[in-house]
């Protein structure tokens, strides 16, 4: 992707630019996807066009993460259910950790399908910034670097993007609030294709 970044590698796009990016993964992947309604597989977008593995485990006893992104080999923390406890996981660059309340609980699918496109956002916008400038976010552990986005429920489902000039990346908010409110934005992008979006919404309107 040829964008403006910033010095911590934080891609500096608007909204636009997310639907744009979106639009031609989806293409290149499938061109049917941005002509008719039809649902993304995004699972199948993940582990074959961009071949990363796709992990599921217990992040928290109380549900507060769901989705991590794993950007080079490391450890990290999961929640051990049976003996109610944190342990320490290793895992490998190119993963993707669901929470398993996500696909345990049918009525939680279109939350599923939304975390793994968010997490899926990371990797696509946000790689450079933690493995090329070694950005660091303060939702990190211990205080080891390890390159991975922990993926705080509030940040998923609770964030107000309305707050956000997605235009001009000021310092009103963290690199965090906004890598966040970029992933997404590209999840929303995967999940609904713009133009999809339109046709389906003037096709409507002239049926009214």
């Amino acid at each position: 992707m040829n964008i403006r970044v910033k010095e911590s590698g934080l891609p500096i796009i608007n909204l636009n630019e997310i639907d744009s990016i979106a639009t031609d993964i989806l293409n290149n992947y499938n061109k049917q996807l941005t002509i008719k309604g039809k649902e993304v597989p995004i699972e199948h977008i993940i582990e074959t066009y961009y071949k990363l593995e796709l992990d599921f485990k217990d992040l928290t006893p109380d549900l507060s993460i769901l989705g991590m992104t794993i950007f080079d080999d490391g450890y990290v923390e999961v929640y051990d259910k049976y003996q109610e406890k944190n342990k320490k996981i290793e895992v490998i660059q190119s993963t993707i950790i669901i929470d398993n309340s996500l696909i345990n609980d049918k009525k939680l699918y279109h939350r599923y399908r939304f975390t793994l496109s968010h997490e899926l956002g990371h990797w696509i916008l946000h790689k450079d910034m933690f493995i090329k400038y070694k950005w660091f976010p303060n939702t990190a552990q211990d205080n080891v670097q390890y390159k991975y986005i922990k993926c705080l429920k509030t940040f998923i489902e609770d964030m107000d993007i309305t707050r956000y000039d997605n235009d001009t990346y000021t310092e009103n908010f963290s690199e965090l609030d906004w890598v966040e409110w970029q992933a997404n934005n590209m999840a929303a992008a995967f999940l609904m294709p713009r133009g999809v979006f339109l046709r389906e919404f003037f096709k409507l309107l002239k049926q009214s």
